[in-house]
């Protein structure tokens, strides 16, 4: 497995091993999210100061549950909060760490930075591991105000296969499941789950490459 540096740039993000640049998925996938209608009225209505407000405020609760996830599947200790904003993402990850914990067996991969030379994509999966029945599973840590639902995941489901591409290149096993694991501000958790049937699903992978020629079109690598 080769080694990809994440570097953030004012122009997006995106990795290299040194010799190949590669966008990240959420990169690629930011263009097929401005493209949603419901956004781009939301945006109308609440005005751009307002969107960015609100948007930065998700990041930084979302960011903060991802930490507190890291940080109890390392064995480490979970954060203090020292804001409002942290404090939601702290109750966030209180909501979901009895059904974690009650899954993961033997964590495999987390936060490492997987690519595909097929698809030209990089990106930093959030967790990977086998779980009690001996499945291995691919699972994105997701905060919401609201539930969501298979038909209703948007993008959530290409990052995920994207993903899920990445590791069928690298790694020397099959990932058996990939699962999105939501919670929401309230406090309510649901995972929605995808067998390796749907994601060798072949209208998906042509979505996939699509989404990629559209990068590479709009910027240029």
């Amino acid at each position: 497995m080769e080694t990809f540096e994440q570097i953030n740039s004012p122009y997006g993000r995106y990795y290299t091993n040194g010799v190949c640049k590669y966008p990240s998925i959420t990169s690629i996938l930011s263009i097929q999210n401005a493209k949603n209608p419901y956004l781009n009225k939301w945006r109308q209505r609440v005005g751009e100061d307002e969107a960015k407000r609100v948007m930065l405020e998700s990041t930084q609760i979302g960011s903060f549950m991802h930490s507190c996830f890291e940080n109890l599947l390392k064995g480490d200790g979970i954060p203090e909060p020292t804001n409002e904003y942290q404090n939601t993402g702290l109750n966030m990850f209180n909501s979901g760490r009895k059904h974690i914990e009650s899954k993961v067996k033997n964590v495999l991969m987390q936060e490492v930075a997987v690519y595909s030379h097929s698809l030209k994509v990089a990106g930093s999966l959030d967790l990977l591991f086998q779980n009690k029945d001996g499945q291995i599973v691919l699972l994105d840590f997701k905060s919401s105000k609201k539930p969501k639902y298979k038909k209703s995941c948007g993008t959530y489901k290409h990052q995920l296969a994207y993903y899920y591409y990445c590791l069928k290149e690298i790694i020397p096993f099959k990932v058996d499941i990939c699962s999105l694991f939501i919670i929401t501000r309230g406090g309510s958790f649901n995972e929605i789950v995808f067998s390796s049937d749907e994601m060798e699903c072949p209208s998906l992978y042509n979505e996939l490459v699509d989404y990629r020629m559209e990068f590479y079109r709009e910027r240029g690598y």
